[in-house]
């Protein structure tokens, strides 16, 4: 059971132009010193943010003093517990301009006035591009309560849906909200049994969006359950996870996650292909299209309760020219290459995963390796050509940087993270500075999750070509 108790914070939504002000029992601009057992930490729930640094300064006033300390921490991460022995502190957020490579302050320096014995927890949220924070205050020390078994959550949603209905329940009994909560709506502590286990689930008005089995508390803890959006799934959901005293970050499982799957056709010799995937069992229909050659399929969502999928490729004329068995994770992300050439009987299927985070400065790049033309190695054997791919800025040549993607073999691919800008990509064989494809230029767009595939020509063969898939 729960029980309501005394709320012990107090939230304070901010622009960036506002600051952060705690309650002070005095005016006096003499009384600065002597705060006891304070601590204050920032926690990254922006979720489309690239890394931030947060730069503290325990005592603003006395800059010879007191060092600044600076932390990089990126989504759902935190800082370390600051500890503030006097009545001013402030904080600044800052990022590196991935193009320029200069620092950029996204936060200007905000002060934050400090009271003995509290918690400082504060929360950056809203978007990279208006961003906000929220201020969280509690008790110093374990949870001041009588019964030897109990422990205390307290819940705030910093993500767009409006509302989330969060339930929380004993493992294995009927499920009952405990909240419903606007954007930046929170709700006093509930008490909870420490010895027990809970399941947690969060609903929008149509669905349940995210559940949590075995949950527990650790005895005598205050924690905070914060709910954000999740960029990387499609379509956008929530993310969950719980802030410790300390500043550790707990981070959960969605087991309702669906996997999702999309298809890219590197086949260069038949175009096009139809690609049917469905339900193993039920043979219920997941996807049915048609891909040209370097084209992909949307993202689609595949029921969790999809064990194994049966793939079923054909031609125009409706031979078979590959067919596979599925089994895909919950919560994964997944592409499957077809690639290969249909006059060698040589097609083949590589099923990758990722889970890559939409980033506002910054694009994830999945680096393709679609050649399947071989070369004769000095043993007279036939293999495949591994291959290395640079990125290069102006003026600079394969001599001045290292590849992004190096010794890739037929099929693989590897993701990168890079600069959302106009890139030059240059493709060699592995190890060497043999130019096979490029110099290419491509414009990477912020917050995309785009394909680089090296793939042969269209017809099969060489030369090779680069080509960027959406």
């Amino acid at each position: 059971m729960f029980t309501r108790s005394k709320s012990y914070f107090t939230t304070v939504l901010l622009t960036l132009s506002l600051f952060l002000t705690g309650c002070s029992d005095s005016d006096d601009d003499d009384d600065v010193d002597g705060i006891v057992d304070a601590t204050a930490l920032l926690v990254n729930g922006i979720p489309d943010s690239p890394p931030l640094t947060i730069t503290f300064d325990v005592d603003p006033d006395e800059d010879d003093l007191t060092p600044e300390s600076s932390t990089l921490i990126n989504f759902q991460q935190a800082t370390s517990s600051q500890l503030i022995t006097t009545s001013n502190f402030s904080y600044r957020v800052s990022y590196e301009n991935p193009v320029s490579e200069q620092t950029v302050t996204l936060i200007a320096e905000t002060n934050l006035t400090i009271e003995s014995s509290t918690i400082h927890t504060l929360l950056l949220t809203g978007t990279f591009d208006t961003p906000a924070v929220v201020s969280l205050t509690k008790p110093v020390g374990d949870l001041d309560t009588t019964e030897e078994l109990e422990a205390e959550i307290e819940m705030i949603n910093l993500s767009s849906v409006d509302p989330v209905s969060v339930s929380l329940s004993e493992q294995g009994s009927t499920s009952v909200p405990a909240a419903t909560l606007s954007p930046g709506g929170s709700i006093e502590p509930y008490r909870l049994n420490s010895e027990l286990t809970y399941d947690l689930s969060l609903e929008d008005v149509n669905d349940t969006l995210y559940a949590v089995d075995q949950l527990e508390f650790t005895n005598r803890s205050r924690r905070t359950l914060v709910i954000t959006d999740d960029l990387s799934t499609n379509p956008a959901s929530v993310s969950v996870f719980l802030v410790t005293e300390s500043g550790s970050i707990i981070t959960f499982e969605n087991i309702l996650a669906n996997p999702a799957l999309k298809v890219v056709n590197l086949v260069a010799d038949k175009t096009p292909l139809n690609i049917e995937i469905s339900d193993s069992f039920s043979e219920a229909q997941q996807l049915l299209t048609s891909l040209e050659f370097l084209e992909a399929s949307s993202q689609i969502e595949v029921d969790l309760a999809s064990v194994f999928l049966d793939v079923l490729v054909t031609d125009a004329s409706d031979q078979a020219q590959y067919s596979s068995i599925l089994s895909l994770d919950g919560g994964l992300s997944y592409t499957l290459l077809l690639a290969g050439l249909a006059r060698d009987e040589s097609i083949s299927g590589r099923l990758e995963s990722n889970d890559p985070r939409p980033i506002s400065t910054l694009s994830n790049v999945q680096v393709i390796h679609g050649v399947s033309s071989r070369v004769i190695d000095e043993d007279g054997e036939s293999e495949t050509i591994e291959l290395d791919v640079y990125k290069l800025l102006g003026g600079e040549s394969l001599s001045d940087v290292s590849p992004i993607a190096s010794g890739l073999d037929f099929t693989e691919s590897q993701l990168v993270t890079l600069p959302a800008s106009p890139t030059i990509f240059v493709v060699t064989e592995a190890g060497t500075e043999t130019i096979v494809a490029g110099p290419e230029p491509l414009i990477l767009e912020p917050k995309s999750n785009p394909l680089l595939v090296v793939s042969e020509s269209e017809g099969g063969g060489l030369p090779m070509k680069l080509s960027l898939t959406l």
